[in-house]
């Protein structure tokens, strides 16, 4: 699931899109596993942080090209 988000003519094409939104949904998803959890550890502070930081990217490469995440 590791992928560089340099924004480059390759992200800019329309072609990712599709696999850039599921990656979302994915991290979405995980994302509310992670705060649905009880025990709270550094780890999953950690976990959800990369979530986070994962989301805002990909917003960021989907927002110019006029997808809805």
């Amino acid at each position: 699931m590791r992928f560089s988000m340099d924004i480059d003519s390759k992200l800019k094409t329309k072609y990712f899109a599709p696999k850039l939104k599921k990656d979302y949904e994915y991290f979405a998803k995980q994302l509310k596993a992670f705060e649905k959890k009880k025990k709270i550890t550094p780890g999953l502070g950690w976990a959800k942080m990369l979530c986070r930081q994962r989301m805002t990217e990909i917003e960021m490469v989907l927002e110019p090209l006029g997808f809805e995440v």
